[in-house]
């Protein structure tokens, strides 16, 4: 569940970079202030500061974004890289880790940062 500032902006940026669907928005009609969001098997709920400080006040001055990253799992790592490496913030191009994986790190339109990897 993320923390953002404008969930309408957070939703086109995650529907038009990435890919995302929406699985549910609330309120269902009007302006959303939480939404569920999926592609694949990733989900990932969205939900909009003023309405999320309501029932966790410190939220109210918590930073966007920040120092954690969202892992994704991908099936064809270069294709992904191929396709997002251009379209917004590359924070750590595609690389090989020690580990085995193939790896490359994006920036939202929030500051979070979405690390996606393929393991070997």
């Amino acid at each position: 569940e993320l923390l953002v500032e404008d969930i309408q902006k957070t939703l086109n940026w995650y529907q038009a970079t990435l890919g995302f669907e929406v699985l549910f928005t609330s309120p269902e009609s009007g302006d959303p202030n939480f939404c569920r969001i999926k592609k694949g098997s990733a989900e990932i709920m969205l939900y909009e500061r003023k309405e999320f400080a309501k029932d966790i006040a410190s939220f109210a001055s918590a930073q966007v974004g920040g120092s954690f990253v969202l892992y994704l799992e991908v099936d064809n790592i270069q294709d992904e890289w191929s396709n997002l490496k251009d379209k917004t913030t590359v924070v750590q191009p595609l690389h090989k880790t020690p580990y085995g994986s193939s790896e490359f790190t994006i920036q939202d339109c929030n500051g979070y940062h979405l690390m996606f990897g393929e393991r070997s």
